[in-house]
């Protein structure tokens, strides 16, 4: 009998489950929607990136835009860019050739797939190109670039 009733209970529930939407986000600013990519992006690090996460040409400071980690980066066009990480966006700004990291992409420089360390307030840049960020599992995984 109780198994009954539950399962009269569950298909009672089961449409109203299935009416939940999301939020409307259209009345949200530019910078709103940005910063809920941000986190929604956040969110999607944390659990782990088997197919990656595209993040587009830009400015990021890491803890807040992105997080901090140890990340396998595929370059997503076969043109030109260049990825630079500095220790903060202060140092970006008062000594843009003072980066800690830079590495150029596509097939031109030979770099297409790499493994990139971020920490948190470092500040990173992208030009031109977009990248995709996978967990890195070692140097081994560096050996195929995903598209």
């Amino acid at each position: 009998m109780k198994r009954f009733f539950c399962l009269i209970l569950v298909l009672v529930l089961l449409p109203v489950v299935s009416l939940a939407e999301l939020p409307d986000l259209s009345g949200l600013s530019y910078d709103e929607l940005l910063q809920l990519s941000y986190k929604v992006q956040n969110m999607l690090f944390e659990q782990g990136l088997p197919d990656g996460i595209l993040v587009p040409a830009g400015d990021y400071i890491v803890g807040a835009d992105i997080p901090a980690g140890e990340f396998r980066a595929d370059v997503v066009s076969d043109v030109g860019g260049a990825v630079q990480v500095y220790k903060s966006k202060q140092d970006a700004e008062e000594h843009p050739l003072s980066y800690i990291t830079e590495i150029y992409l596509g097939n031109m420089y030979g770099t297409l797939v790499f493994r990139l360390v971020l920490e948190n307030g470092n500040y990173l840049r992208i030009k031109y190109n977009s990248l995709r960020l996978s967990t890195y599992y070692g140097l081994a995984d560096l050996s195929n670039p995903k598209k």
